[in-house]
């Protein structure tokens, strides 16, 4: 099977630099970076490969503030400020109704450590559906 994720927007970003990480088990795809922008909309699609144990996985997904000093390695390595995180298991995705969750905000919870553990880290506008293999 297939994870399909759709990042469609942010909102409350404590950043205007902002990306975001998204990994499903050893896998990680990032956004593009918005650069000295408060209207985050990314409209971007990624996809996942799943395994048939759907409870034991889930849906990771970091925003970060973009980070200057090394463009590569803070893409995948997080290197840049840390300012939020969600972790959508794929069983939720599942049990919904064809399989497909709607457009949903999901608040960020706020980082253990740095610069933004005592803000609002805001909110992401994810689509998320599984799917299987097309032949």
């Amino acid at each position: 099977m297939r994870l399909y994720v759709y990042v469609l927007q942010g909102k409350g970003l404590p950043v205007k630099d902002a990306y975001f990480v998204l990994q499903v088990g050893k896998n990680k795809s990032k956004t593009r970076v918005f650069r000295n922008n408060s209207n985050h909309v990314w409209n971007e699609e990624f996809v996942f490969r799943v395994h048939g144990n759907n409870d034991q996985q889930e849906l990771v997904v970091s925003v970060f503030n973009h980070d200057d000093v090394d463009d590569f390695g803070s893409f995948f390595n997080g290197s840049g400020d840390l300012v939020g995180r969600v972790q959508i298991p794929v069983w939720s995705v599942a049990a919904e109704q064809n399989q497909t969750l709607p457009p949903t905000w999901f608040s960020l919870e706020k980082p253990m450590t740095g610069k933004f553990i005592n803000m609002d880290c805001g909110k992401i506008l994810l689509s998320l559906s599984l799917r299987t293999k097309r032949r």
